[in-house]
């Protein structure tokens, strides 16, 4: 998991920031751009949930990412 920005350059829809997720297991690649650091949270839930849809196995806590525990990040 790594947050890049903020870069110069917004993207063509305001973008500065991007979250990048990888699944060490599967090796699947989720990308999100955000418009700030404030959206990680949400992104890593959104995450969380789709790899859950997508893969069968039982994933890690959200509050949990590779041993990293993800404090003072709002989830709800």
């Amino acid at each position: 998991m790594d947050v890049v920005g903020p870069t110069r350059a917004p993207s063509l829809s305001g973008s500065r920031y991007f979250l990048t997720i990888v699944d060490d297991h599967t090796r699947a690649v989720w990308v999100y751009p955000l418009k700030s650091k404030g959206e990680v949270a949400a992104a890593i839930v959104k995450t969380h949930q789709q790899a859950a849809d997508i893969f069968t196995k039982r994933l890690a806590d959200a509050d949990h990412w590779k041993g990293m525990k993800l404090a003072g990040m709002s989830v709800h």
